[in-house]
């Protein structure tokens, strides 16, 4: 798989998860506008890649059809476009997830939208994720956040189902556009990076 680039609160107490798990003890604490969910990032990123292969694909055989010779290039962007659309059905909507825990999990209030990018960031959800690095940088290539490193720790209450990862924030500012550069490692061993615009919000 290659890489890709591109350019009211509702709380969820979790108690004391100790320090083996995101590096200290403390209450997790969910809101509308403390965390994002990666795998929604990438599927915002994947839909917008796959069209744009659609198109070119609809372009490519309407040069062919005027006597042009691009059946190679064509054979390939055929073969990602395959290979986008199959990685992303293995990545889970927020919603999947939700209807994967059922009654069995808490009611966590929905991520904001994946180009969104809530100023009171301080968590990362994920799923069947071996590693994540996340590092923002606004429109004066400052670094405004990053993750310490890549571990993931399992989501108190989703039976490991979700996975949470804490991040560092500089101060965000409100309309401040963001760019997210993300490497993830899944855990059937699949690296993938990527990078998408966002605006931080309230």
């Amino acid at each position: 798989m290659c890489s890709i680039v591109l350019c009211a609160c509702s709380k969820l107490p979790y108690g004391d998860i100790g320090k083996e798990d995101i590096g200290k003890d403390e209450e997790i604490i969910l809101t509308e506008n403390n965390y994002i969910y990666e795998g929604e990032l990438l599927k915002f990123v994947l839909n917008k890649d796959i069209d744009s292969l659609e198109a070119r694909i609809k372009e490519l055989k309407s040069l062919s059809g005027k006597g042009l010779s691009l059946e190679e290039e064509l054979e390939k962007t055929n073969q990602l476009h395959a290979e986008l659309v199959a990685f992303n059905g293995t990545v889970p909507s927020f919603s999947d997830i939700l209807d994967e825990l059922g009654r069995r999990g808490p009611n966590i209030p929905r991520p904001p939208r994946p180009d969104v990018l809530p100023n009171e960031l301080r968590y990362i959800l994920g799923y069947n994720l071996e590693s994540i690095l996340v590092q923002g940088s606004n429109e004066n290539n400052q670094v405004v956040l990053e993750s310490d490193n890549g571990y993931l720790s399992p989501l108190p209450g989703t039976e490991g189902y979700i996975q949470i990862q804490e991040v560092n924030v500089n101060e965000l500012i409100v309309n401040e556009n963001i760019t997210l550069s993300i490497e993830r490692k899944d855990k059937n061993g699949m690296n993938f990076i990527y990078s998408i615009s966002t605006i931080v919000q309230k």
